[in-house]
């Protein structure tokens, strides 16, 4: 009786930790009601500060109408601005579709064409009215009202999220600190598969030069280059070989020696990157195999899935899906630059993968091509 008793109180002595409220949340939207209490504050005191001047509510949406539209043209002149920008990416970005272009950047949720209609209906009725131009009518109703009608504008802009759309998702993907899809897919392709095959580690593994040389004098063959090639095709599309239908020029030969690890809890996970032999002629025009270890990146495989299917993010990704491989590109290859025991020991192949009528490059022409612009190199 007492043992129970000992540890029932020293069960209620131990201090009580609900381990729910050390997990992240999402948020529940109190700064968006803040946002609108706020405009209806600063509206509250334009409507005060005017009843000498406008007595009603609609003479005090007439006053809110002049700094809106002033933002409004603002707003339109900076994404014009922007445009300009944009239009050098007409091919990339846009499909070579001026429509989406001009859709694109001067998007804009319906919301806001409903407000500013509104705002301008307004304006126009009031301004025939009082038979003023807006501008003046706004700045005779003194300095109080001009800061508080333009808060209230502020805020009901930010309620409306008229800096949003396809122009605002694409330049934040391209100057977010890494926080962006792509930038994700290159740390982890890096840090869970590059970082642990690549470099030596100082154990008994071997680090891929090793197994490289390995393979040449198991082979009796030689690699052009002790370099892992990381094919990073445009279009995603990653063929389970590389020897394809479309691709004549390669062949497979066999792998490298396999890296057994224990990764996260998965016992002895088997890593190994794939030989191929490229045909080619050489100076006398011979024809001769060139050897090279290379692989598509595998997230983009992945990617390529999550694009494909009826997700709730699916149409997202795929309408910014060149912005998300271009960043996946730089940022796996700003690592790479960061790790120097890595660097010299990948090579990275970002590449239009598909010629003027659609069809798929060969993937062997598109190594050699890498290949001699790496000889060339060399040599200087």
């Amino acid at each position: 009786m007492n043992n129970s008793e000992n540890n029932a109180s020293s069960r209620a002595g131990r201090p009580k930790r609900n381990v729910r409220k050390s997990l992240p949340k999402t948020r529940a939207g109190l700064s968006e009601t803040l946002f609108y209490c706020a405009s209806f504050m600063f509206f509250t005191v334009t409507y005060l500060c005017n009843q000498n001047n406008l007595l009603n509510f609609i003479g005090t949406v007439f006053i809110l109408s002049i700094p809106s539209l002033l933002l409004f043209i603002f707003e339109l002149i900076s994404r014009f601005l922007h445009g300009v920008e944009e239009y050098k990416h007409l091919g990339t970005r846009y499909g070579n579709s001026f429509v989406t272009f001009l859709r694109d950047i001067f998007y804009f949720p319906n919301i806001v064409y409903i407000v500013y209609s509104i705002f301008t209906f307004f304006a126009y009725v009031i301004y025939t009215q009082y038979n003023k131009l807006p501008h003046v009518l706004w700045y005779e109703m003194g300095p109080i009202s001009m800061l508080s009608s333009l808060a209230c504008v502020f805020f009901i802009q930010k309620n409306l999220k008229v800096q949003s759309g396809p122009l605002y998702d694409s330049l934040w993907i391209e100057n977010c600190p890494g926080l962006d899809y792509g930038s994700g897919m290159a740390h982890s392709f890096f840090h869970g598969y590059l970082k642990l095959i690549i470099p030596h580690t100082g154990t008994s593994e071997k680090h891929l030069e090793e197994l490289m040389k390995d393979y040449e004098d198991r082979h009796h063959v030689k690699l052009e280059f002790y370099k892992l090639f990381i094919l990073i095709p445009k279009s995603l599309y990653c063929s389970t070989s590389l020897k394809t239908d479309k691709s004549p020029s390669i062949e497979e030969s066999s792998s490298l020696e396999e890296k057994v690890m224990t990764v996260a809890g998965v016992q002895n996970r088997v890593y190994k990157n794939s030989v191929y032999k490229i045909k080619s002629e050489s100076e006398n025009g011979r024809k001769q195999y060139k050897y090279v270890a290379a692989e598509y990146a595998t997230p983009l495989k992945t990617f390529k899935d999550v694009v494909g299917c009826n997700g709730a993010h699916s149409s997202y990704y795929a309408k910014h899906k060149n912005d998300i491989v271009l960043q996946f590109y730089l940022t796996l290859q700003k690592v790479l630059k960061e790790h120097e025991n890595c660097t010299d020991f990948c090579e990275l192949i970002f590449y239009d993968d598909k010629d003027e009528n659609g069809d798929i490059k060969d993937v062997g022409q598109i190594l050699l091509q890498r290949i001699r612009k790496l000889q060339r190199a060399y040599k200087q």
